[in-house]
């Protein structure tokens, strides 16, 4: 999934701002595998699942691309 893809900005300028710095950080402690992440925000925020999922993908796009560069 790509963040292309979404229409809604403000969905990803939302999710860039308040849930990708909390993924970022529950990857930095290394203390869960990130597969489990959509069950986290979930819990924490009460996304529902679809909701979670989106931003997962969201993020986890966003990181390839840091990481990769560009």
């Amino acid at each position: 999934m790509d963040t292309d893809r979404y229409d809604d900005s403000a969905l990803i300028q939302m999710a860039r701002e308040n849930f990708f710095p909390f993924l970022d950080g529950v990857r930095n402690s290394g203390q869960m595998n990130m597969c489990g992440a959509p069950r986290l925000l979930r819990e924490l925020y009460g996304l529902s699942r679809r909701e979670a999922t989106d931003i997962f993908y969201m993020w986890n796009d966003e990181l390839k691309r840091r990481t990769s560069g560009q």
